[in-house]
């Protein structure tokens, strides 16, 4: 899938613009920051400790690569030039390989643009 393609946009209550698209290369400090603020928040993830932009730039790398060769789908959800959500779906391998595992991460600060987002990626 093309890197930073927008797939759709939609306005939340209040006429705050979210566009959901692919993530690409620009996104490292905000996926970053995403799940830093995750891990701050103690969330029920399985990542106890902050990550290093190295950490987060080879992790980015690797998902922009498997999403270029279609296997993985992977959406960030973007308000006010900022990433406040992302979610993907990996194909699993081996005997599972017809199975997908889904994640979808977004703080609780992100929570009103992110239910109509969750909703959209679902369907």
């Amino acid at each position: 899938m093309q890197l930073g393609k927008i797939l759709r946009k939609f306005c939340t209550r209040d006429g705050q613009e979210v566009v959901l698209r692919t993530p690409k290369s620009d996104d490292l400090n905000g996926l970053m920051e995403l799940i830093n603020s995750l891990v701050e928040e103690r969330a029920e993830i399985s990542r106890p400790e902050k990550v290093t932009k190295e950490e987060e730039a080879a992790w980015l790398l690797k998902m922009l690569s498997s999403l270029e060769k279609d296997e993985l789908f992977f959406l960030v959800a973007e308000a006010g030039g900022k990433v406040v959500a992302s979610s993907d779906i990996h194909i699993l391998g081996g005997y599972e390989k017809h199975v997908g595992a889904r994640a979808v991460l977004y703080t609780k600060a992100s929570t009103r643009y992110t239910k109509k987002m969750a909703v959209l990626i679902m369907f």
